[in-house]
C-alpha cells in the first residue's frame, strides 16, 4: 500500500469517527429532552428485576415509588395516622367558651408521628436548634427620622376574660376612653375592608374631562370613622416620661390539637373570632416606642390640590417587640409538572428551611400532587426529633401525577389556629393547577372568602413560568407574598432560604391601618401583612393637600398581648418623595379593584378599572386573565 491510499484511508477513518460522534451528541441531546419528565419505576413484585419507563401525562396513572408518603394515605387524602380526638361540636365549643388550659388531652396515637421506620437518632453536633433571635442593627435613614408620633394614653384598667387570656400574671393596662374605644371598634371603622369603601375623595385625573360620567365614586365615608375621628382628637395624652413596656403574656401550655379530618366553616369562623376578639377587644397597651413610623410624600405640581404619601412602620432596630412564636406549614408540590431534578432541590431547601425555626416554634410539612398528605397529624414542636422525622419524610417523595392546588391550600384551614400564634403557610409550587378547580380566579375567590386573613399565604414558583396571576393575587389577598426562581432547573429552590427569612420573626401580628375620616385618605392595601422585624409594613395613600396632620390607629398582637396606638404624624414642610409615589399608590389601588373584580366578576367594575388605568397610565396587572377567567356567580 503506497503512502497516498494509507493518508486516504486514515481521513476516511477521521471523518467516519467524527461523524459517529456527531450522532452521538445528537441522539444524546435528544433522548435528554425526550425523557425530561419520565421516572424509572419497578411496577409490581414480578417485575423487580426489569425496569419500565413512562412518560408523566395528566392522563396515565403511575405506580407510586416504595416509601413515597402520599402511597400510604387514604381514598379521601388524609393522613391514616391522624384519629379525631373531638367532634367539630367540641371544637367550636371549646374555641368560643373554654381556655386554652382545658383542651382535651391527646392521647400517644394521636400525637405519634405517621413515620413506618423510627429516625435515626441525631447527634447534637450535627444540629441545634436556634435559641437567640437575631435583631437587626440599622440606623434609621434621615428622610425617615420624624418627630416621635403623639400617642393616646389610656385612661381606666379593663377586665380579663378567662377564654383567651389568664387572668393572673397580666399586668394593670390601661385603654382609649370608652368613647373612642366604642367607635373605633365598630365594625365599619375598625375593619376598613371588603367592597371599596373609600373615604370621600375624588383625585384630580377623575371627574373631569372627557368621560367624566364614568369616573369612580370615592365618596363612601363612615359615620363611625367620624365618631371615632371626634372621639380621638378629643383625647389628650397626660404628660408622662416614658410610654409603659409591652411586656409579653404568658399562656399555659396548649396541647397541639390534631388536623380536622375537613374544613368546617364553623371552625374557621369561630377561629377568626377568637383573632379578632384578642386584637380588639381585650385590653392592650402601647408600642409607639418599640417601632418607627415615617411618613413621606410628594405633591403632584399639575394638580396640587392633593399629595401622595408613603407611610412605612417598621420595627425598631434597637428596642423592638419580642418575636412571636409562630405556626409554620411548608406544602411541598409533588406532582409530575415539578419533575424530581426541581423537587431534589426543594427537599433540601425545605429541610434548610426547618432547621432555621426558633425551638419555641412548631411546624408541619405537607406534600401534595391530587392529594395530599401531612407529615405529622398535629404541630410538632422543633426539636432534633422532629427534624430527624421531617428529613426522612421528604427524602421519599418523587414528582409525578397532577396538582390540585385550591384542595391543598385549603386543607391549611383545617390545622387548628392558636389565636395568639400566627400560623404562616409557604406553598412550594409551579402554580399550574390540573386537578379539582383549575381556573386561578375561582381558586383566588374561593379560599381568600373562606380565610379572610386568618393564614398568612407566601408562595413560591420554582420556574419561571410559574403562575403568576395565582400567586400574586392569591398571596396579596392573603397576608403574604410572592416571588419565583429564573434560572437552572437543579437550583430551582436556591431562593427559598432568602425568602423565608423575610417573615421568620413576625414582631405584631393581624395588624389593621385604620384611618381618620376627616383627613380623607384612600390608602392601600387594605390588609396588611404581620410586622417582621426584618422589613416594614409600607401603606401607599391619596389625600387632600390642605391636611397637615396624618391620624391613624395601629392595633395588633404580639402573641398574646394585644397593642394598640393612636399616632398623628405631621406632614414635612417639603415633599421628600417624587411621583414614583403616585404611580405606586395608583398600582395598588389597581390590585384593590383587581381583587374586588375576581370576587365579584362585574362589568361595571370592569369598565371603572379601565377608566382608572387610562387616567393614571399604568398598566392593569393581568389583564389578559381577567378577560379569560370567570368566577362562580
Amino acid at each position: 500500500m503506497n503512502a497516498d491510499a494509507a493518508t486516504e484511508d486514515r481521513e476516511k477513518s477521521s471523518a467516519i469517527i467524527i461523524a459517529a460522534l456527531v450522532f452521538s451528541l445528537a441522539a444524546h441531546i435528544a433522548l435528554m429532552y425526550s425523557l425530561e419528565r419520565c421516572s424509572f419505576n419497578t411496577f409490581s413484585a414480578d417485575a423487580k428485576h426489569s425496569r419500565k419507563w413512562t412518560r408523566d401525562l395528566p392522563t396515565m396513572h403511575v405506580v407510586r415509588h416504595t416509601g413515597d408518603p402520599l402511597a400510604t394515605e387514604n381514598e379521601r387524602g388524609r393522613p391514616t395516622a391522624a384519629p379525631v380526638v373531638e367532634s367539630v361540636q367540641e371544637r367550636v365549643a371549646r374555641l368560643g367558651e373554654k381556655p386554652l388550659d382545658q383542651a382535651p388531652a391527646l392521647t400517644d396515637a394521636a400525637v405519634a408521628a405517621p413515620v413506618a421506620v423510627p429516625p435515626p437518632e441525631t447527634k447534637p453536633a450535627e444540629w441545634k436548634v436556634r435559641e437567640k433571635f437575631d435583631v437587626l442593627d440599622h440606623p434609621v435613614a434621615a428622610e425617615e427620622a420624624l418627630p416621635a408620633p403623639e400617642v393616646a394614653a389610656p385612661d381606666a384598667p379593663a377586665s380579663v376574660g378567662a377564654d383567651i387570656l389568664p387572668p393572673a400574671d397580666l399586668p394593670a393596662v390601661a385603654a382609649l376612653p370608652a368613647a373612642a374605644r366604642a367607635a373605633a371598634q365598630s365594625k365599619d371603622a375598625v375593619e376598613n375592608k371588603g367592597g371599596l369603601g373609600f373615604p370621600s375623595l375624588a383625585p384630580p385625573e377623575i371627574g373631569s374631562g372627557p368621560g367624566a360620567s364614568a369616573a369612580i365614586d370615592f365618596s363612601a365615608s363612615s359615620v363611625a370613622l367620624e365618631a371615632a375621628t371626634a372621639a380621638v382628637a378629643a383625647v389628650e395624652p397626660p404628660p408622662q416620661e416614658k410610654p409603659p413596656e409591652v411586656k409579653p403574656v404568658s399562656l399555659p401550655k396548649e396541647v397541639p390539637q390534631p388536623i380536622l379530618p375537613q374544613v368546617d366553616e364553623k371552625v374557621v369562623k369561630e377561629e377568626k373570632k377568637a383573632v379578632k376578639e384578642l386584637r380588639d377587644e381585650r385590653p392592650s397597651v402601647p408600642f409607639a416606642n418599640h417601632v418607627n413610623c415615617g411618613l413621606d410624600y410628594w405633591i403632584d405640581p399639575q394638580h396640587p390640590d392633593f399629595k401622595y404619601f408613603r407611610l412605612r412602620l417598621s420595627s425598631h432596630s434597637r428596642n423592638p417587640l419580642e418575636a412571636v412564636s409562630t405556626d409554620g406549614v411548608y406544602l411541598l408540590d409533588a406532582s409530575g409538572s415539578i419533575a424530581n431534578d426541581r423537587l431534589k432541590s426543594c427537599r433540601k431547601a425545605v429541610s434548610e428551611a426547618i432547621r432555621t425555626l426558633n425551638s419555641n416554634d412548631r411546624f408541619n410539612v405537607v406534600a401534595f400532587r391530587d392529594k395530599f398528605s401531612y407529615l405529622f397529624p398535629a404541630w410538632r414542636e422543633v426539636d432534633a426529633k422532629s427534624v430527624a422525622a421531617a428529613d426522612s419524610w421528604l427524602s421519599n417523595l418523587t414528582a409525578h401525577g397532577r396538582t390540585d392546588v385550591f384542595k391543598t391550600i385549603k386543607s391549611v384551614l383545617a390545622v387548628p389556629r392558636s389565636p395568639a400564634r400566627p400560623l404562616i403557610a409557604v406553598v412550594i409550587t409551579d402554580g399550574d393547577p390540573t386537578s379539582g378547580m383549575t381556573r386561578s380566579a375561582e381558586i383566588i375567590s374561593a379560599f381568600s372568602e373562606l380565610n379572610d386573613g386568618l393564614v398568612a399565604m407566601y408562595m413560591y414558583g420554582v420556574k419561571e413560568e410559574a403562575n403568576a396571576y395565582l400567586m400574586d393575587m392569591l398571596t396579596r389577598e392573603n397576608r403574604g407574598e410572592w416571588t419565583r426562581h429564573s434560572g437552572m432547573r437543579w437550583r430551582a429552590a436556591s431562593g427559598i432560604p432568602e425568602f423565608v427569612a423575610k417573615f421568620a420573626d413576625p414582631v405584631l401580628t393581624d395588624v389593621s391601618v385604620t384611618f381618620a375620616a376627616a383627613s380623607r385618605v384612600d390608602a392601600y392595601p387594605k390588609r396588611v401583612t404581620h410586622l417582621y422585624q426584618s422589613g416594614p409594613i409600607d401603606v401607599y395613600g391619596v389625600c387632600p393637600a390642605s391636611v397637615k396632620d396624618l391620624a391613624f390607629v395601629v392595633r395588633g398582637l404580639n402573641g398574646a398581648q394585644a397593642c394598640q396606638d393612636v399616632f398623628k404624624l405631621a406632614f414635612k414642610d417639603q415633599p421628600t418623595l417624587t411621583s414614583d409615589v403616585k404611580k405606586a399608590w395608583a398600582q395598588r389601588r389597581l390590585y384593590a379593584i383587581v381583587g374586588e373584580y375576581v370576587r365579584n366578576p362585574d362589568p361595571g367594575l370592569l369598565r371603572d378599572l379601565k377608566l382608572f388605568s387610562s387616567h393614571y397610565g399604568v398598566a392593569i396587572p393581568y389583564e389578559a386573565e381577567l378577560g379569560k377567567n370567570s368566577v362562580r356567580k
